[in-house]
Order: structure tokens, then sequence, then C-alpha cells
């Protein structure tokens, strides 16, 4: 019985370590980015993210969905 019980306690335990789901990133714009290196960083909720090609930092308040972000420092 106690084998049962600590079998069990393992598998709960690997069942809620597990990664929730994840989506896809999508992309800045269709064009290519300009620079040698790119950064990106994001707020704790995931809300706002920026992103840097080397050349301009551009910043999306959605998420990071296509079509909300800007440029914000070129």
């Amino acid at each position: 019985m106690t084998l049962l019980v600590v079998i069990a306690l393992l598998a709960l335990n690997f069942l809620v370590r597990l990664p929730g789901p994840t989506r896809e990133a999508e992309a800045v714009s269709k064009k290519e980015f300009g620079g040698n290196s790119s950064a990106m960083a994001c707020s704790a909720d995931g809300k706002i993210v920026y992103a840097s090609d080397g050349y301009k930092v551009y910043r999306s308040t959605n998420s990071g969905q296509a079509g909300s972000w800007e440029t914000v420092l070129e």
C-alpha cells in the first residue's frame, strides 16, 4: 500500500511540473532585421515586448501580436 502511495505522489509531482501550453512567436514585421544582432525582452506577464535588431528598438503592448509593433528608438 505504501508503495502505491509513493508511486502516485511521484506521478502527480511529474504531472504538475510539465510545462503549460505555449504560443508561437509572431514576426515583428515581414522585413528582415537590419542589424547583426537581435534581442528581445518582455514584462513578467508577457504583455509588453521589446525587440531590437541592433539599429532600432520596437515595442508591442499586445503580447507581440502582429500589427501591434511600433518603433520606439531609431
